[in-house]
């Protein structure tokens, strides 16, 4: 699913399935900044921010995170439930608690129970200095 995730990035660009696993798993070495074999939201954040010439353009940004929030969005409900939030942090780091996802969407969501896209994408750009 990560790699699904990096193909709907455009971060990937392999012919082959084969091709595009090992450039998922090259992406994967280079995000796990401290070498735990787990990637933090943070390490892939920096990952991210690393990415300055797709980024700068606000535009671009934008359709990106539509992009992410469209795949963490399962259900198709147009928010994102502590369901799936968990499920997609899990893939970075499968020791992520309940009390974890909680926490992270009352910050995210400003106090609601799910997040939407405006509040995720209010929170991402806090974090993208540009």
């Amino acid at each position: 699913e990560f790699l699904k995730m990096l193909q709907l990035l455009g971060m990937v660009t392999g012919d082959t399935e084969e091709e595009q696993r090992e450039e998922c798993k090259a992406i994967m070495l280079d995000l796990d900044e401290d070498g735990d074999m787990e990637v933090t939201f943070e390490e892939f954040f920096n990952w991210v921010a690393r990415k300055d010439m797709i980024l700068r353009d606000k535009h671009v940004r934008h359709k990106i995170l539509k992009d992410v929030f469209k795949a963490m969005d399962t259900d198709g409900s147009k928010t994102i439930d502590a369901d799936e939030l968990k499920t997609m942090l899990q893939k970075f780091n499968p020791k992520i608690t309940n009390h974890d996802v909680v926490t992270i969407i009352k910050e995210v969501a400003r106090g609601k129970v799910e997040i939407d896209f405006e509040s995720f994408h209010e929170f991402v750009e806090k974090y993208i200095d540009y």
